[in-house]
């Protein structure tokens, strides 16, 4: 045989390669791409737990606050109410109850 007709010969097997071969680059392309995109993703929900934390931080911090701050106002209150009671009656709250 001449060397011509081996590659007339071999022209299917080459071909059959040459179409492995991009369908792997093809694959391996798609593989690339679905990997940035779950990389990405993964940065995204680190920064959302990251948000996240620190608005369960703020919001913590809110509501101590603002309980703070109507723990101050019903005490203001009560005192102001046990004043008026004192002022009106001139005993102490506990001995009228009794």
């Amino acid at each position: 045989m001449r060397p011509n007709q081996e590659g007339v010969k071999n022209l299917p097997q080459i071909e059959a390669l040459t179409n492995e071969n991009k369908r792997l680059r093809d694959e391996l392309d798609n593989a690339t791409k679905d990997f940035v995109d779950m990389k990405n993703q993964s940065s995204t929900v680190a920064r959302l737990k990251e948000k996240l934390a620190e608005y369960d931080g703020k919001m913590e911090k809110l509501v101590k606050q603002r309980t703070g701050e109507r723990e101050a106002q019903l005490r203001e209150e009560y005192d102001s109410k046990i004043r008026v009671y004192k002022e009106k009656y001139g005993l102490p709250i506990w001995r009228r109850l009794e």
